[in-house]
């Protein structure tokens, strides 16, 4: 509700000739972006008048969103076990940023290049050129690098000091394409 009359009041800056004879300003369906408003000689009823403006609505209610999701993981190098757990995620725009944390068993340790595939929350029509993030595991002080795989998953890579099983928690944003 409060994005559709943002957008009402970008729109009646747009007409500032009929803006100081407004009479009536009401949204008569919120799920749909319907908006009618009254001046002294004209109605305006968006579903009918502009449907550029209904576009902009539906978009403006896609650029922000959020939730939670466990990703699919796997295994590329030096890892026994991927415990996934719950991820949250947020997109503003056209970015990405994802909050997480896992718990991985690493095969060995001794600083071996260890690398797992997680996928992403909103996939991309390509690979990512801009993707970037960092994870870390206190008990360990240890930390890694997240980066762009491809359309839909990201790597986490990192040295692993002990072979022992360590929670991982990090972030990473991403442009979508």
């Amino acid at each position: 509700m409060k994005k559709v009359l943002i957008i009402l009041l970008i729109l009646l800056a747009g007409l500032p000739c009929y803006a100081n004879s407004l009479k009536r300003l009401q949204v008569t369906d919120p799920n749909t972006a319907t908006i009618q408003w009254n001046f002294d000689l004209i109605d305006y009823d968006l579903r009918h008048k502009n449907r550029q403006i209904s576009s902009i609505v539906s978009r403006i209610n896609t650029l922000e969103s959020s939730g939670v999701f466990t990703p699919n993981t796997a295994a590329i190098s030096n890892v026994t076990s991927i415990t996934s757990l719950p991820v949250a995620w947020s997109r503003i725009g056209n970015v990405v940023t994802v909050v997480f944390r896992c718990q991985i068993d690493p095969v060995a340790g001794g600083n071996t290049l260890t690398e797992m595939r997680v996928a992403m929350p909103i996939p991309c029509t390509t690979t990512p050129t801009v993707c970037a993030g960092s994870c870390a595991a206190g008990a360990y002080n240890a930390s890694g690098t997240i980066l762009a795989y491809s359309s839909s998953v990201v790597v986490m890579d990192y040295l692993a000091t002990s072979p022992n099983n360590a929670d991982w928690s990090g972030s990473y944003s991403y442009v979508l394409n």
